[in-house]
């Protein structure tokens, strides 16, 4: 499997331990993920600080003050698509490749 931003294989099966209050595993988290995406850290606080991005993230629930995205997205396993920001696909109850384009669509058309 090929990350989508390199073309660098992803290979490796990370673990970051169990406590996102320590800052080592937030800092292997970050690296892993950084590092996969091609962007670095400067890139990625920068990006955070971006007007847009701050108004994206809090719609999704996702600034600093919210705190409950993860509660909204339970993701269920991977891989986990999310259609136009807004719905989640249970990818377990989808019967093929076909039934996924079809529901991608139309959750693509609801505004």
């Amino acid at each position: 499997m090929l990350n989508s931003h390199t073309t660098k294989p992803i290979t490796t099966k990370e673990r970051w331990g169990g406590d996102a209050n320590t800052q080592e595993n937030v800092n292997a988290f970050l690296s892993t993920g950084l590092e996969a995406s091609g962007i670095n850290k400067d890139d990625l606080e920068a990006g955070l600080k971006d007007e847009k991005v701050k108004a994206m993230l809090e719609r999704w629930g996702m600034d600093a003050n919210s705190g409950y995205a993860y509660g909204v997205a339970k993701i269920q396993g991977v891989p986990a698509f999310v259609v136009d920001g807004k719905y989640l696909i249970y990818t377990k109850a989808i019967k093929g490749i076909d039934a996924m384009a079809e529901l991608i669509k139309y959750l693509h058309t609801l505004k």
